[in-house]
């Protein structure tokens, strides 16, 4: 692997919270169960009820204390989940071709958006007026769409992939600075958008396999993709040129993820790893496990000090909090009877509120005491 030094770089620490260190579940869980109309999703709405959960005899530690458990939150499987710059509100993606709006404190839907296509992943514009939807389908007839959503008109605003002849888009981010939108997907290829004129900036090519993720750097000044053909490659946004590439899983990468501060990177595997990565020598840095089985997303707390991996273990979803940069888990089994994948995990800006997709159609908020 062949490195730029003179593209070595020290980032400015971003936010500052800390994160607790593991979770309790409560006896009583409040629910928002959405009442679903088939043919208007405006008149759904969330009725809150309590739900007898079984304590997991597992987690000791009460630093933590769930919020919200909003049940169904989708009709089929949430991809991914994303806070507002603010704090306050909630995106949902999800295969039931919808992306959705939560109010964080009282876990109320705000605003669900229809999409021609199943919408894999949903993230908030840094101003917080827009919303950039990555989506499609896989099947008989591939499609994909990348699309900028103007929250407050409540309308597309830029269309960058025409969804009939557009190939699966998985991921999408915005830079830090909210002027270019990443992508990448079934194509091998991660695109770079103007976020304002809607047009392609640069197409980055060097993959192999499709790709699941795509994270900028604090400063906005590289790019880190992950794919299914193992690796991650880290681009110099600038100039389009790869600047490294980062072999050691021995599956396919799911997702990447810069540290705050810019030092580290964070990846995980269906190798059922979770790995640090020095992002200025992209030497390795930890090996994670802990994990029974694949480790489908990761998160950094806001002030870098911890980070959260999910995946799934023969007996239930296993979600781990680790320090940071030691890897030291400490065990949140938070869905010990459910049967589906955790696909997505989210630190609240301040570090104090904890999202986690899972049990297919529901996803949880949690708190820190």
């Amino acid at each position: 692997m062949n490195v730029d030094l003179r593209l070595r770089h020290r980032w400015p620490r971003l936010f500052h919270s800390v994160c607790g260190a593991a979770v309790a579940i409560a006896a009583w869980l409040p629910v928002h169960r959405s009442q679903t109309q088939a043919n208007d999703d405006a008149a759904e709405a969330a009725n809150g009820i309590k739900v007898l959960a079984e304590p997991d005899p597992e987690i000791a530690d009460p630093s933590w204390r769930l919020l919200h458990l909003i049940h169904p939150a989708h009709r089929q499987g949430i991809w991914h989940l994303a806070f507002s710059p603010d704090g306050k509100t909630i995106a949902s993606a999800a295969g039931d071709n919808r992306a959705r709006l939560w109010d964080v404190a009282t876990g109320v839907l705000r605003t669900s958006i229809e999409r021609p296509v199943k919408s894999n992943c949903a993230a908030f514009s840094p101003d917080g007026r827009k919303l950039v939807i990555a989506g499609g389908d896989s099947g008989e007839h591939p499609a994909g769409e990348l699309v900028l959503w103007n929250l407050a008109r409540g309308e597309v605003e830029t269309s960058f992939l025409d969804h009939t002849t557009a190939k699966y888009v998985r991921w999408a981010a915005f830079s830090p600075d909210g002027k270019w939108i990443a992508a990448g997907g079934t194509d091998k290829t991660v695109t770079i958008w103007n976020s304002a004129t809607g047009k392609l900036q640069r197409a980055l090519r060097g993959h192999t396999s499709l790709v699941a993720s795509v994270a900028f750097s604090p400063d906005g000044l590289l790019l880190a993709s992950a794919s299914f053909d193992r690796s991650i490659r880290i681009w110099v946004l600038e100039t389009g040129e790869t600047l490294g590439t980062l072999n050691g899983h021995e599956a396919e990468v799911r997702m990447v993820a810069f540290a705050p501060n810019g030092r580290l990177l964070l990846s995980t595997s269906d190798d059922k790893t979770a790995r640090l990565w020095d992002a200025e020598t992209f030497e390795q840095v930890t090996v994670m496990d802990g994990h029974e089985g694949f480790v489908l997303c990761g998160a950094f707390s806001p002030d870098g000090s911890k980070l959260v991996t999910a995946g799934k273990t023969s007996g239930g979803r296993r979600v781990l909090l680790r320090d940071v940069p030691s890897g030291h888990w400490g065990d949140m089994r938070l869905f010990p009877s459910q049967t589906s994948d955790i696909m997505s995990v989210a630190f609240s800006p301040d570090g104090d509120l904890l999202a986690i997709a899972g049990g297919f159609d529901s996803f949880q908020i949690w708190k820190r005491n």
